[in-house]
């Protein structure tokens, strides 16, 4: 995949998260060389998969290492109709009508794989083909709350979480932080009410993230450092997802002292 300002960004998004190249390369599982190739714009291109570690090493998005595409076309047509059903999705209408059950042939397994392509092609950067689906996937969640057994409800609400987390996502690549906000509020309002225990700090993770891009960088580093230490108190760092999400917390947390240019408070995250 080529990019010739790949080099100057991730010289950038380094610098920011306070790493040295050689620090960048060991959390990446890349050689140092690469790095260095890629910075130097000796190397324009790189694989797929090496620009998948060296987001992960950073701590950022895929879009981001990218050069953080607009979500929308530069006419600004940011509230067009695909929009707006997203923003009725994420709020509804006040006493509008209560969730109805879901279709007959509804699967909560085939919500789920829908859901999870959603990030798939956000994380891709196919932001018209996620706003197409997601007051779909929302509203289906919604439904799958509202009935079937405890156990039913208690997935319905998770994957309602993490469909409002995406919406969140989107929002924030649309320029609208404060629905980004709003829905991810009720996104992590739905994970407590969930039978995931590592969604919340999840979505704990992409408050931050909307934080830091509203510039309130110390509200993002205190949501970060609260979230890690919850799952560390729950001792949900046992396993190798619960450790991830941890990482990524403090990850963030680093981020946001180093964007502040508190890089002595940074390297102690």
């Amino acid at each position: 995949m080529a990019n010739e300002d790949l080099g100057r960004t991730l010289r950038r998004l380094r610098r920011l998260a306070s790493l040295t190249q050689e620090e960048l390369a060991d959390r990446s599982g890349l050689s140092v060389d690469v790095i260095r190739q890629l910075e130097q714009g000796r190397k324009h291109s790189a694989r797929l998969p090496t620009l998948h570690a060296l987001a992960n090493g950073l701590g950022v998005e895929l879009t981001t290492l990218l050069g953080d595409p607009p979500a929308v076309a530069s006419s600004g047509e940011n509230d067009g109709p695909r929009f707006v059903a997203v923003r009725r999705a994420v709020m509804p209408a006040l006493w509008g009508p209560e969730p109805v059950a879901p279709e007959p042939g509804f699967s909560l397994d085939g919500l789920r794989e829908q859901i999870a392509d959603g990030w798939t092609q956000y994380h891709a950067a196919e932001f018209d083909t996620v706003l197409q689906a997601l007051p779909n996937l929302i509203s289906d969640a919604r439904a799958a709350t509202a009935h079937g057994s405890d156990e039913a409800r208690g997935a319905g609400f998770a994957a309602l979480g993490k469909a409002l987390q995406l919406a969140g996502h989107i929002a924030v690549r649309m320029g609208k932080t404060d629905l980004a906000l709003t829905g991810l509020e009720r996104a992590m309002d739905a994970a407590g009410r969930s039978c995931d225990p590592l969604l919340q700090p999840m979505i704990a993770n992409s408050v931050a993230w909307t934080y830091q891009r509203q510039g309130r960088l110390e509200d993002a580093l205190h949501i970060a450092l609260r979230a890690a230490a919850d799952l560390a108190q729950a001792d949900r760092t046992g396993t190798a997802d619960g450790l991830k999400v941890w990482g990524a917390l403090t990850m963030s947390a680093a981020t946001s002292a180093a964007r502040s240019g508190d890089y002595a408070r940074a390297t102690r995250r």
